[in-house]
């Protein structure tokens, strides 16, 4: 059987001949990567079958390896140890071992490691750390044959030549500067290191950006692209079919301090409540704003805040995010917004916008929370409300929130399982501390300098 022409070039690699290129180092690293995954999967089963007994505990600390902790989960363990390691596998009926990668656990544990090894470092560059552009490097993989699976479109397994040979190039040492050199020159280097596979990638990235299902890994080539490149890329998305990409590509944009052009023009005019995710209406709201469209701004926000149900939703998920764009740039409309968000349907953006107003504990913060908290039916949405308020400085605000808390909940010893409104009230204290240590970055936004 001929083999994929990346692993070819690994072949070679391993055999320290010269390979036959073109050199494509952001897919012959990530399968290196994928080699050292597999060796990381044994080490999970060992592990397992050594020191962990799953009928005993569910989680824990495991014995014997100290900083490292276990959770048991389904079919699957995750281990969690130094350097932010997130080890995790699912063990699949037919397997030989832990032989089956979960694209995303494999995505997670390289993005999420503190201190980055060569190797995964080398790949990552070129991806701009970015999870959507790693996963389409990964179904490039699965299109040429180097991973595949029987049966499944997401997990996969190596392809036979590198399930004879990921622990021999698992354990070769790439701290090693002429190990390092030798590869790097087989593989492909940096950014920069070549002409040829810079345009490489380029060609490929622009394939990627070509195909709407493929766009959204816009935000990592934002990060390694040329600008003009991104640039282009980005207008051309925006007019393209309306979903979170143009939102993405306008938040690009606006970090590249472009002034809104003809093309926030076309997706503004394409834009409809009834139809689209409020998600590319509220970054270009904030594009005009930012800008001095005000008017124009705010009738968008208008419009996407009066759609009470947003499609594929029970409410308007982006309640906070109106209040907030109105409280930073146009703070004289800004309370019907507010209003609005803390009395939302959608509890994320209720809890957000209170917690936001907690922080803030302004005379008018305090007097719109115990006005949302009294007009509330929902218990789980007063005791929030409440939570917040306590953390006010003002004692007559304290006093009156305490007498607006409602009775706990009736937990049934019959019943199996939690409601929504026990679960709320069990990690109340948690949510309210979160909500508000989030939401400081926000407040300083608001706050004047």
């Amino acid at each position: 059987m001929k083999l994929p022409a990346l692993l070819l070039d690994l072949e070679a690699a391993v055999e320290g001949r010269e390979t036959l290129g073109p050199r494509r180092p952001w897919l012959a690293w990530t399968v290196v990567a994928l080699c050292r995954q597999r060796l990381r999967q044994d080490w999970l089963a060992e592990v397992a079958a050594e020191r962990l007994d799953e009928e005993s505990d569910q989680t824990g600390e495991v014995p014997g390896l100290p900083s490292w902790s276990f959770h048991f989960h389904g079919n699957g363990l995750c281990l969690s140890g130094p350097n932010h390691e997130v080890l995790d596998v699912n063990f699949h009926d037919g397997d030989d071992g832990p032989q089956t990668i979960d694209p995303y656990f494999f995505i997670r544990r390289v993005l999420g490691l503190r201190e980055t090894p060569n190797v995964e470092a080398h790949m990552t560059s070129w991806i701009g750390g970015s999870a959507d552009l790693m996963a389409q490097a990964l179904k490039e993989l699965r299109r040429e044959g180097v991973v595949q699976h029987p049966s499944s479109e997401h997990v996969f397994h190596l392809h036979p030549w590198l399930e004879n040979r990921y622990r021999e190039i698992g354990a070769i040492d790439f701290d090693d500067a002429l190990t390092w050199l030798r590869w790097t020159r087989a593989l492909g280097g940096a950014h920069g290191d070549s002409e040829e596979q810079d345009a490489a990638f380029s060609t490929w990235a622009l394939e990627l950006l070509s195909d709407p299902s493929r766009a959204r890994a816009i935000d990592g080539l934002a990060k390694v692209l040329p600008t003009e490149v991104v640039v282009s890329a980005c207008q051309h998305l925006m007019a393209g079919p309306i979903d979170s990409v143009n939102g993405r590509c306008v938040r690009i944009l606006r970090g590249l301090r472009l002034p809104p052009d003809e093309h926030a023009e076309g997706l503004l005019g394409r834009l409809d409540p009834t139809l689209h995710n409020p998600f590319s209406a509220v970054q270009l709201a904030e594009w005009l704003f930012e800008f001095g469209r005000t008017d124009t701004a705010l009738q968008l926000v208008q419009r996407f805040s009066n759609q009470r149900v947003v499609p594929g939703f029970r409410g308007n998920p982006f309640d906070d995010d109106y209040a907030l764009l109105a409280l930073r740039f146009v703070p004289s409309e800004a309370m019907p917004f507010v209003r609005q968000a803390l009395r939302s349907h959608t509890p994320n953006a209720l809890e957000k916008t209170a917690a936001l107003l907690s922080v803030l504990d302004e005379r008018w913060c305090r007097a719109e929370l115990l006005l949302a908290a009294e007009e509330h039916t929902e218990p789980a949405h007063v005791r929030f409300l409440v939570g917040c308020l306590m953390h006010s400085a003002d004692a007559d605000t304290r006093a009156a929130a305490k007498a607006l808390v409602p009775p706990p909940p009736d937990f049934s010893e019959t019943r199996v399982g939690y409601t929504y409104e026990e679960v709320h009230f069990l990690n109340l204290r948690e949510n309210v501390e979160y909500r508000r240590t989030t939401a400081r970055a926000t407040a300083a936004l608001l706050r004047p300098h």
